[in-house]
């Protein structure tokens, strides 16, 4: 768990560092909480999005439920906080918007590793146990 997590901040902020200077050149100097705002929110979905996937893991069954769960509610989580935070105008719209996207796409990997790695333990898990 606590692997998953350095490993998400890590993409985060590869990310953040790869796109600081052409979102600053494209947007201004105030582009960059854009930038900021949106990898968060995207980081924030697939740690909350994580948890059926943790959960699935602790109780070694429910894999592939798991894994879809976690994409359908970190989809839900970063879409809408997406779009309230688009609709509020707090941060600047456009750079935001991009960010949010781009950094959801970085993190659908970490997200997808975490559910392959779930469905392989818990069907191993399950293959050992015999037949019910």
């Amino acid at each position: 768990m606590v692997k998953f997590f350095f490993w998400t901040v890590g993409l985060v902020a590869c990310v953040s560092a790869a796109g600081y200077v052409p979102t600053v050149r494209f947007g201004g100097d105030g582009a960059v909480v854009g930038l900021l705002a949106g990898c968060g929110v995207s980081l924030f979905g697939s740690w909350v999005g994580s948890i059926p996937v943790f959960l699935a893991l602790r109780a070694g069954r429910g894999a592939v439920e798991a894994a879809l769960g976690s994409m359908a509610l970190r989809f839900v989580l970063v879409g809408g906080g997406a779009v309230a935070i688009a609709l509020a105008e707090v941060v600047p719209k456009e750079p935001f918007l991009i960010w949010v996207a781009i950094s959801y796409v970085v993190l659908l990997v970490a997200d997808v590793m975490l559910a392959l790695r779930c469905s392989k333990l818990t069907i191993t898990d399950t293959k050992k146990a015999g037949p019910e």
